[in-house]
C-alpha cells in the first residue's frame, strides 16, 4: 500500500486497530516530493485535500485527529517496530498542523481564560492553537514574525516583565541533533579518558574543530569546570533554543507544547519529575499534573511522531567554500554578474570574523538521528540521507557528511545591550547560542527578539564577544558590504509548492 493510500485511510477509516500486527513493509515508502516538479505539485494538492478531509472529519467527530494519531502510533507499537518511520513523519506533520482546542487540553481546559500573550514564568498561554501559526515564514516549519514572538518568564500580564523570543526556523533539526549528539559523545570521551588516567590533567575540549575551553581533572577524578566555555558543566551540547537549552528535539517539543499551548505531554511529565521542576509539572494529581481535568493531552507516541516529522525536515545544502564557485550550486546566485560578488561576500564573511562563531560547516560521521522516548526509552532511527525531505545531506570523498550549519553550537556573550531580563535554565542574561544561518536570506525579521528588520540591523546589534565582527562590518566599504549581503541573502530554503 502506498504512503498516500495509507494517509487516505487514516482520514477515512474508523479507530479500529488490529489485535495482532506483523512488522510493516516500509521498503516502498519514500519521502514526499519537494521542489517545483509535477510530482511536487501533485503532492501539494493531495496534502491540501487531506487537510480539508480531516476538517470535515473533525466537524463530525471533534478530537478525531488526536485520537487517530495517538492510536496509529502508540509508543508501545513504535517500540515494537510496528510503524514505518515515514508513516510517523506523515502523522507527525498532521499533529504539527493541528489546531488544538480547549477540550483537548489547550491551556486550562474548557473553562480556560481567553488567550493571552505574556507567560507566567515557563507556564501559561495559550498564545496560539497550532505550531504552524508561528512557524510559517519561508516555508513549512519556518520562522515567525515579530507578532509571533513568545513572551516568556514574565508575570502573566505586563509585556515589559517578559523576554521576547522570535520563533526560529526548524529546518535541519534532525541534522542539528545528530551533530550535537556526536559532539556530546566526543566531549564525554575526552572527559572519561582523562579521569581514567588517574593523574592531574588539563583537557582541551575540542570537538569537530570547536573549542569549549579547558576541563581540569584531578587525580581523584574531581572535575573543575571554571575554564569551560559556552556549554554547561555536564558537557552536553544543547543546540536548540535561543539560549541553548535543549539537547534533543523531544525536549523542545515537550517544553514548547506546555509553554505555548498549555498542553502537558507525557514527555514533559517524565522530564519535569526527573528534575523536580514544579513550574513545568504543576501540582495536580499524577495523571493530570497541570490540573485542567484532561489527562493524556499529548501521548508519548504523539511526541515521537512530532519529533520524527521535525527531524525529517530538509537541510540547507551548499558546496564547501574551499571549492570553486559553481553556478549550479543551490545556495548561490546563478546570474553571471552576481557569481563573483557571491564568492567575494563569502570571503568577507571569513575576513571580518563572522565565521569564528557562525562556523560554516561541521562534519557528521553518521547520517542517522535517534529519536528516543523519555517515557519508554524506545527509539526510532531516521536516516537523513534517505528518509528526510529533500534537499538532504550527502557523503563526500572523506566518508563524512558536511553540514553547513553556520554555527558552533556554543553560547556566547552578546553584551549588556542584548542581555535578557531573566536567566533561563540557569543561563546568564548576556549569553545566547550562535544561531544557524539556514534560510536567513528569506526569514526576516532577525535576532532573538525579532527586532532586527534587515541583515544589516542584525549584524549591527552584535556586541560582547561579537563586537569585533560588528565593528569590522561597519568599517567595510560599500562594495564589500553589498557582497556580504549577497552571500547571506543566498542562504535560502529550496523553493517548493504549496496549496492552502
Amino acid at each position: 500500500m502506498s504512503r498516500l493510500a495509507i494517509l487516505a485511510l487514516l482520514a477515512a477509516c474508523g479507530d479500529n486497530t488490529p489485535q495482532a500486527e506483523a512488522p510493516p513493509d516500509c521498503s516502498g515508502l519514500a519521502p514526499p516530493a519537494t521542489g517545483l516538479t509535477l510530482d511536487a505539485a501533485r503532492e501539494a494538492h493531495r496534502r491540501s485535500a487531506l487537510r480539508q478531509r480531516l476538517r470535515y472529519r473533525e466537524a463530525v467527530e471533534p478530537g478525531y485527529v488526536l485520537r487517530m494519531t495517538a492510536q496509529r502510533a502508540d509508543q508501545a507499537r513504535i517500540d515494537r517496530k510496528l510503524a514505518c518511520t515515514l508513516d510517523l513523519y506523515e502523522t507527525g506533520r498532521l499533529l504539527f498542523e493541528h489546531a488544538y482546542t480547549f477540550e483537548e487540553g489547550l491551556a486550562a481546559g474548557p473553562s480556560a481564560s481567553p488567550f493571552h500573550r505574556v507567560q507566567t514564568d515557563r507556564r501559561g498561554g495559550p498564545e496560539t492553537t497550532t505550531c504552524t501559526s508561528c512557524h510559517f515564514r519561508n516555508g513549512p516549519a519556518g520562522a515567525g514574525g515579530v507578532a509571533d514572538n513568545a513572551l516568556i518568564l514574565g508575570d502573566g500580564d505586563r509585556v515589559s516583565s517578559a523576554d521576547a523570543r522570535n520563533p526560529p526556523s526548524l529546518i535541519g533539526a534532525g541534522v542539528v541533533q545528530a551533530i550535537g549528539d556526536e559532539m556530546t559523545a566526543e566531549l564525554a570521551a575526552l572527559r572519561d579518558a582523562a579521569i581514567a588516567r588517574g593523574t592531574n590533567v588539563d583537557v582541551e575540549l575540542v570537538t569537530k574543530g570547536v573549542s569549549y575551553g579547558v576541563l581540569h581533572v584531578a587525580a581523584n577524578g574531581h572535575l573543575d569546570t571554571k575554564d569551560v566555555r559556552g556549554i554547561d558543566p555536564d558537557l552536553v551540547v544543547r543546540p536548540f533554543g535561543w539560549k541553548g537549552t535543549a539537547a534533543t528535539i523531544n525536549e523542545f517539543i515537550a517544553e514548547a507544547a506546555a509553554l505555548h499551548f498549555g498542553i502537558q505531554s507525557e514527555d514533559v511529565v517524565i522530564r519535569a519529575a526527573a528534575s523536580n521542576d514544579p513550574v513545568m509539572l504543576g501540582d495536580g494529581p499524577p495523571e493530570d499534573r497541570d490540573g485542567d481535568g484532561i489527562p493524556d493531552e499529548l501521548t508519548a507516541g504523539q511526541s515521537t511522531e512530532l519529533a520524527v516529522y521535525i527531524a525529517s525536515l530538509e537541510t540547507q545544502i551548499m558546496k564547501p567554500h574551499e571549492q570553486p564557485v559553481d553556478r549550479a550550486q543551490p545556495s548561490g546566485p546563478t546570474e553571471p554578474y552576481l557569481v563573483d560578488e557571491w564568492a567575494h561576500g563569502r570571503a568577507v564573511f571569513d575576513q571580518i570574523g563572522c565565521a569564528s562563531c557562525h562556523v560554516p560547516s561541521l562534519r557528521l560521521h553518521s547520517p542517522a538521528v535517534t529519536i528516543r522516548s523519555p517515557v519508554t526509552g524506545g527509539t526510532v532511527s531516521v536516516d537523513l540521507t534517505r528518509e528526510a525531505e529533500a534537499p538532504r545531506i550527502a557523503q563526500d570523498e572523506t566518508g563524512d557528511y558536511p553540514v553547513f550549519v553556520f554555527s558552533d553550537f556554543k553560547r556566547h556573550d552578546l553584551g549588556d545591550a542584548n542581555a535578557s531580563k531573566h536567566p533561563q535554565h540557569g543561563i546568564a542574561p548576556r549569553f545566547y547560542l550562535t544561531r544557524r544561518l539556514w534560510g536567513v536570506g528569506d526569514s526576516a525579521p532577525y535576532f532573538y527578539d525579532g527586532q532586527a528588520v534587515t541583515i544589516d540591523h542584525a549584524i549591527e546589534r552584535h556586541g560582547g564577544e561579537a563586537a569585533f565582527a560588528r565593528d569590522s562590518w561597519t568599517a567595510l566599504s560599500r562594495d564589500d558590504q553589498s557582497a556580504l549581503r549577497i552571500f547571506l541573502t543566498s542562504l535560502r530554503r529550496a523553493p517548493r509548492l504549496g496549496v492552502p
